[in-house]
């Protein structure tokens, strides 16, 4: 199995191909760039990689000492480990220790909801203008933020369909070569990011009893590689919530392309790149996180 894996990766991800390149990235000078994001075009950025469990907990640790109700509303379900395709069980402990533990601090936050998401970016945009207006204004910070409206210089939302694609196939021609990469695997000639094809090469372990040894499936935001445009993880780790209730990417579970195996002449051929799929958000899953874009409304 992780030779077949291997040879699907190597077979269509090594192969030499000449792009054109949709936008010269030459990134402008821009006045304000928000932090932890790469710019995409005209006034728009998005996050390097997925929102992080710290991110998150970020906002509930603020939410906890203004919001108790609102806060209990935000927390993420950890339950969804057990429904994760690796092995897991009720006794996964990842149920107990992945959101809380430091250890998982830098991996990407989920059992998130898509409204949970929704108020996380609408959360970042106030405390990022409350942020810009103190720096500018240092002699104003008695304000309370309660009463006043801080002037909006930027926003943080879920990415469009178009925005998220775009921002993925970083240069590429998305419906030939959506993935961001002219190569799917990096200078080792393993897979480039947290993939299905990943994880049975590298992370799933098996005893002489073939019993599954469970490691932890996602990995660290910044692992990988990243796209041309700098993105991490674009293409796996986790899938990622998007405007309007949908679902881009791939994930741990997920493999790069749909195989088709024709049973009488035994041929394995590809049909289409999974990551093209676009799927219906239905419930919180230990497959699913989120990154924000931002708009800059003020230069």
């Amino acid at each position: 199995m992780r030779r077949f894996f291997l040879f699907i990766i190597l077979a269509f991800g090594c192969t030499s191909h000449k792009y054109n390149y949709d936008i010269i990235r030459k990134i402008p000078k821009q006045k304000l760039t928000p932090p932890g994001t790469v710019w995409i075009r005209d006034n728009l950025f998005i996050d390097e990689t997925e929102v992080t469990n710290f991110g998150y907990y970020e906002f509930l640790y603020y939410l906890k000492s203004k919001d108790t109700a609102k806060h209990s509303l935000m927390l993420p379900d950890s339950t969804c480990w057990t429904r994760a395709d690796v092995g897991f069980n009720q006794s996964n402990p990842l149920i107990r220790i992945y959101f809380k533990s430091q250890a998982y601090r830098n991996y990407p936050v989920i059992g998130i909801s898509y409204e949970q998401a929704v108020e996380f970016c609408n959360w970042r945009s106030d405390r990022t203008n409350e942020f810009l207006y103190y720096k500018n204004n240092k002699r104003e910070k008695g304000l309370n933020n309660k009463e006043f409206n801080f002037p909006k210089k930027v926003r943080f939302r879920l990415p469009t369909k178009e925005e998220w694609e775009y921002a993925a196939a970083a240069g590429l021609n998305y419906n030939l070569y959506p993935l961001g990469y002219e190569s799917l695997t990096n200078n080792k000639n393993q897979p480039a990011n947290n993939t299905l094809e990943y994880y049975t090469l590298l992370k799933k372990v098996f005893t002489d009893k073939d019993t599954l040894v469970c490691v932890d499936p996602t990995e660290p935001v910044f692992s990988g590689k990243p796209n041309r445009y700098g993105l991490y993880q674009m293409l796996g780790n986790v899938s990622e919530l998007i405007e309007d209730g949908l679902v881009k990417g791939l994930n741990y579970s997920k493999p790069i392309y749909f195989i088709e195996r024709e049973e009488e002449s035994n041929v394995i051929r590809t049909q289409t790149y999974n990551y093209k799929l676009t799927e219906k958000y239905k419930r919180p899953e230990p497959w699913i996180g989120f990154r924000c874009v931002c708009e800059v409304l003020e230069k």
